[in-house]
């Protein structure tokens, strides 16, 4: 039987770095400009409206079973080398790292400031994104072995967990489910493409997980990542107020 003691260390090294295994993605971004000019208030009204259904359905199902439970009624050919690529990442990476933990300014995120750097680089070097995302695989990987670690945490909140159980899990499915239906619906109503909606579907699970069933539905892991973050920012926002 695996003991706790013995992962634990690795997983929280594994969690602490984990904004770095989101920078490939999140500089992936940047190929698909032309898509948020064609089809960005499509996107922002199909991310605004579900992310609010997920806060609602997954709210008022808590509240309500919360209740129930008291009882009350209530460089271009470099660049396709995955070395180089994993090197000018992880370099960046430690570098905004540093600079974050030395001025301490949310603004200076590694997620943010390195992505804003990587992306500026490619742009003054005039070098392919495509070939960057394709050589930055081994971050796909390690995002797996991440929502691994995150057990880790997870585990230690087990007693809290089977306390609130049955809340947790009918509040999060009907939060869910509302979410991808909403985003079904709206995408056909706004006439998005497939590619697209199945690219928005992940949007309300944890980044990791999101990112691959993106990939294997046929999404853009890239965007995917992005509208996981929107969403979240979304929800941290406006979810006190619902």
């Amino acid at each position: 039987m695996c003991k706790l003691t013995w992962v634990e260390k690795a997983a929280q090294l594994h969690i602490k770095h984990i904004t770095l295994l989101f920078i490939p993605f999140a500089v992936g971004v940047w190929s698909y400009t032309g898509i948020f000019r064609i089809e960005g208030l499509k996107l922002v009204v199909i991310l605004t409206i579900s992310s609010l259904f997920v806060l609602i359905v997954t709210a008022f199902s808590a509240e309500y079973l919360n209740t129930k439970r008291r009882g009350e009624n209530k460089m271009e050919v470099m660049i396709n080398n995955i070395l180089l690529c994993t090197v000018i990442t992880v370099m960046s990476y430690v570098i905004g790292l540093r600079v974050f933990q030395t001025y301490n300014k949310a603004w200076l995120n590694p997620l943010y400031s390195v992505t804003v750097f990587i992306i500026s680089l490619f742009l003054l070097l005039h070098l392919d994104f495509a070939r960057y995302s394709s050589g930055t695989g081994i971050f796909t990987l390690l995002l797996g072995t991440a929502t691994v670690s995150l057990a880790v945490p997870l585990y230690k909140q087990l007693r809290l967990i089977k306390k609130y159980f049955s809340i947790i899990v009918w509040a999060v499915i009907p939060g869910t489910l509302a979410g991808v239906v909403s985003v079904v619906l709206l995408n056909k109503a706004l006439d998005l493409n497939r590619e697209m909606m199945f690219t928005l579907i992940p949007k309300s699970v944890t980044a990791p997980i999101a990112v691959s069933i993106s990939q294997s539905m046929g999404g853009i892991p890239s965007l995917t990542v992005m509208f996981v973050f929107i969403s979240a920012i979304f929800s941290l926002l406006t979810g006190n107020s619902i």
